[in-house]
């Protein structure tokens, strides 16, 4: 990396000297300066072949960069069509987004349980996130988190327009969408949802105004499906949002408020549990369920 160094106060003559102090800190600088300018930068990583997410080959970037998604913060992955990536490791660090196009599959693998940390995740029409065949019960996960450079209200999705199969024999993964600041998250898509665990989590501390004169703050609205989707399947759903909050006036005239509710846009089939330790469950539609196999549903349910 070629570095520049710039004077802006005139010719330094020649028998100036550094004492010994002044050489050890003019050694110091030099040397955090080349530390910050050597530092990897966010990569958007598109796939070349199919291939296991750690291999530099399936990525196009062996004998350049040699690295993989996830190398550092905010990094890209684009899964081209007809390309299998097999996730057989859990990057370190939390992508930007990850976006499975139209024939192509990203595939958790089968040696070990993974997590895959993104603020965005897409599959295309004709794309799909699946689960390889295990011998042993493996539960992966797939967390939706902003980045730690993000502002406070950036929003989380995860947007299938073709298919997620995270539950395959006794192997499932979970979708944990996890924050502490207050910003949309949304589970959203016309495609096909068979999932595991979703737990849509906001531990925010910060509460909504309850001044009833403003309009119920949204900014930490959680959504599953949208209007014209299909119903949703999954195993157990968790809301836990410290910032939903119902407010009520009993003097007249008479008045609630609902800040930040969990809104449901979509029929849902719950093979287990619904646990809803704090929040606002709305079913946003005169023909929206919820199913457990017993064949309970709740269709007024708020």
């Amino acid at each position: 990396m070629r570095q520049h160094a710039y004077q802006r106060n005139g010719k330094m003559k020649k028998n100036f000297h550094f004492g010994t102090t002044g050489k050890k800190a003019w050694l110091l600088a030099l040397s955090l300066l080349c530390f910050c300018t050597t530092a990897v930068a966010q990569i958007t990583y598109t796939s070349v072949q199919s291939g296991r997410w750690s291999d530099p080959d399936t990525w196009g970037t062996r004998g350049t960069t040699n690295t993989i998604p996830g190398t550092v913060e905010g990094d890209v992955a684009i899964i081209s069509t007809g390309h299998t990536v097999t996730l057989n490791v859990s990057p370190q660090n939390t992508l930007a987004s990850v976006t499975v196009n139209n024939g192509g599959t990203l595939r958790y693998g089968s040696a070990a349980s993974y997590t895959l940390k993104a603020r965005n995740v897409t599959v295309n029409s004709g794309g799909e996130i699946d689960l390889a065949p295990a011998r042993r019960p493996l539960t992966h996960e797939l967390l939706l988190e902003p980045l730690s450079t993000d502002p406070a209200t950036e929003a989380t999705t995860f947007q299938n327009n073709g298919t997620v199969n995270f539950v395959r024999q006794s192997t499932q993964c979970n979708t944990i969408f996890s924050r502490s600041t207050k910003g949309p998250q949304s589970l959203i898509g016309t495609g096909t949802f068979n999932l595991g665990t979703v737990v849509m989590e906001n531990t925010s501390t910060v509460l909504p105004p309850d001044d009833f004169a403003s309009l119920p703050e949204t900014d930490a609205t959680q959504t599953i499906g949208q209007q014209g989707g299909r119903p949703i399947t999954m195993q157990t759903l968790v809301i836990d949002n410290a910032v939903a909050q119902v407010r009520g006036r009993t003097s007249f005239p008479t008045s609630y408020r609902e800040d930040n509710p969990t809104i449901v846009s979509v029929p849902l089939t719950i093979s287990q549990n619904i646990f809803l330790q704090r929040g606002i469950l709305i079913l946003n539609r005169a023909d929206n369920t919820i199913t457990q196999p017993h064949g309970r549903e709740y269709s007024d349910w708020e």
